[in-house]
């Protein structure tokens, strides 16, 4: 699937990409109807698919606060970590 990357986002910033391909299999995403109440808290809806849903969220004022809709994890090998796995290590060294 095609996730959309906004540039001014955390996601852009790991990815250095406004688009990118992922492999989504998940039944889940956030409903569409509570959208503008949580970004109107604060969430920010960093990666959309074509249809325009949410693939990616961020919460900026958290030091790091990214979740998706699909699972790097699955992505990842450990001489290529997948870009968002090596992100969150690094973000993590830097807190201790």
């Amino acid at each position: 699937m095609h996730v959309f990357i906004r540039r001014d986002t955390l996601a852009f910033r790991i990815y250095g990409l406004t688009e990118i391909t992922e492999a989504f299999n998940c039944n889940y995403e956030l409903n569409p109807v509570y959208r503008g109440q949580l970004e109107a808290q604060g969430l920010r809806v960093s990666g959309v698919s074509e249809g325009g849903s949410a693939r990616i969220i961020e919460v900026p004022t958290q030091p790091f606060f990214l979740a998706t809709g699909y699972l790097p994890q699955c992505d990842s090998e450990i001489t290529h970590p997948h870009p968002l796995i090596l992100a969150f290590l690094k973000a993590a060294l830097e807190k201790t």
